[in-house]
Order: structure tokens, then C-alpha cells, then sequence
């Protein structure tokens, strides 16, 4: 149990962070096509990684290697995805909209 709440409270962080992001960059125009793509990006990472368990079996039980080498890799990769994402979040301008501030004072006229 404890260790299924640590998981679930990852995942949540996770979604939120994915969602607060997707509502920041999302043109309101355009803000159904956003949510469908961090749909897609969420369920595709989630098949692609599901996939990979063949891989990373094959690689422990490659003859003179350590037993967990396969999850090296693993390691070793999604450290390196989440270096990519980071590099390729860096650019992207939020939309126009104001940021919120602690002062909730109205302008003055």
C-alpha cells in the first residue's frame, strides 16, 4: 500500500504538471487541439514504455554483462528523456495572457 500511494502521488504530480503546462501554452482558440495532444503524448509514453519490457529483458540476459543491465538502460534513457524535454520546453512562450500576481488590487483608473 505504501508503496502503490508513492506511485499514485508520482503519477499525480505528474498529470498536473503535464496539464498546468498544456493550459498555460494552449491559445484559447485553439485549446481542444492542446488537450488532445498532451492526451496523446501522455498515452503514447505510457504504450511506448509499456513496449520497452521485452528490451530491457533482453539486455539482462546478455551473457558477461551485470543482471541489471537492461534497467541501466532504462535509467540511463529516461534520465535522458527527461533532459530532452526540458531542452525542448525552454523556447515556448506562454500565450498572452496576464500572469497572476499576489496583488489582487485593480489597475488604476
Amino acid at each position: 500500500m505504501i508503496i502503490a500511494s508513492v506511485i499514485g502521488a508520482s503519477i499525480g504530480v505528474l498529470q498536473s504538471a503535464n496539464w498546468a503546462l498544456a493550459n498555460e501554452l494552449a491559445d484559447e482558440a485553439q485549446a481542444g487541439l492542446h488537450m488532445g495532444i498532451v492526451n496523446l503524448a501522455t498515452i503514447g509514453g505510457a504504450a511506448g514504455a509499456k513496449m520497452l519490457g521485452p528490451g530491457i529483458d533482453a539486455l539482462n540476459r546478455i551473457p558477461g554483462r551485470s543482471d541489471d543491465f537492461g534497467y541501466q538502460v532504462l535509467i540511463a534513457g529516461a534520465a535522458g528523456f527527461f533532459i530532452l524535454g526540458a531542452i525542448l520546453l525552454m523556447p515556448l512562450k506562454t500565450t498572452g495572457r496576464e500572469a497572476v500576481s499576489g496583488d489582487a488590487s485593480p489597475p488604476p483608473a
